[in-house]
């Protein structure tokens, strides 16, 4: 964009912008990819933290590019004020817990649970989306479930291992905690993160679960209409939603494509509870969990 209009852009440096935006972009990060023994915690306070981050950064931009882009003025004058009083002049930085007990474990299963399938349901009987091609409600709930799904593998692989301590090698417990050991530049072997894609993270784990833990076997096939729908349709979507392309039009998510993709992975939640032992949980879940439309 400086291009365009024969500017050089540089975030501040004498203020606080950057670190704001970059704690947002953190605690984005945590909340689509987190993990038990860095599990986020976020509340209302971080959320208007972020708010105020975007805010800050846009109101730089139009700053730096100024006459142009004075459309930011509408938008920004709208929205200070409703976070003004709810931030500090200091960022809040992400904070995280560790999963100690298999009761906060299970805790987190449920909350993870029920907090994508409220977000679900607003999105999806909300008045505002109308007919239309779909809404940020839309759009975020979309992310929201398959972040729980991300969660809830981290978790229930922490789970496995606390219950049948004595089942797991090393090696299988460093892939379930995303770990792996790495060079160092000094020469050094140390136990370093190893993030997994979405796919790995959601069919590989599981199936190592199951087979330490459950009776049964679990196994994945592609063929399969939900597992067509989770991962060859909505997760790339999904990806969309969470980081647009330049040149590429904005990603819209239906109401019609958001209950598929919610329903896929509902469909998901069953399969692996079909593998029986402590993965019975997800079963409790689903007939637990009646929503108000689907």
């Amino acid at each position: 964009m400086g291009k365009a209009f024969e500017r050089h852009f540089a975030m501040p440096a004498s203020e606080p912008v950057g670190d704001r935006l970059r704690y947002a972009i953190e605690k984005r990060d945590a909340l689509i990819h987190p993990s038990w023994d860095r599990y986020p915690e976020v509340g209302i306070e971080d959320a208007a933290d972020a708010i105020y981050g975007v805010l800050e950064y846009l109101e730089t931009v139009r700053q730096q590019f100024h006459p142009y882009l004075i459309g930011y003025l509408t938008v920004l004058g709208s929205y200070f004020p409703k976070v003004d009083d709810l931030v500090g002049q200091e960022p809040l930085p992400l904070r995280f817990r560790v999963l100690k007990t298999r009761e906060e474990l299970i805790a987190a299963l449920t909350g993870e649970w029920t907090d994508a399938h409220t977000l679900f349901d607003v999105a999806n009987l909300h008045g505002t989306e109308g007919d239309s091609e779909g809404s940020m409600l839309t759009r975020a709930a979309l992310v929201s479930i398959y972040s729980m799904v991300m969660a809830h593998v981290s978790i229930l692989g922490r789970l496995g291992v606390l219950l049948n301590p004595k089942l797991f090698s090393e090696k299988e417990i460093n892939f379930l905690n995303e770990k792996d050991y790495q060079w160092t530049d000094e020469g050094e072997m140390v136990l370093d993160t190893a993030k997994q894609n979405f796919k790995v993270r959601a069919t590989v784990a599981p199936t190592l679960i199951a087979k330490k833990t459950s009776p049964n076997a679990l196994a994945f096939t592609e063929g399969t209409t939900w597992f067509q729908r989770m991962f060859k349709v909505y997760l790339p979507m999904r990806n969309q939603v969470m980081h647009s392309k330049f040149g590429e039009s904005t990603a819209r998510v239906s109401k019609l494509e958001l209950r598929a993709a919610f329903e896929a992975i509902r469909s998901y939640a069953a399969h692996i509870a079909t593998a029986g032992g402590f993965l019975t949980f997800y079963q409790k879940l689903l007939d637990g969990s009646p929503l108000k439309e689907l």
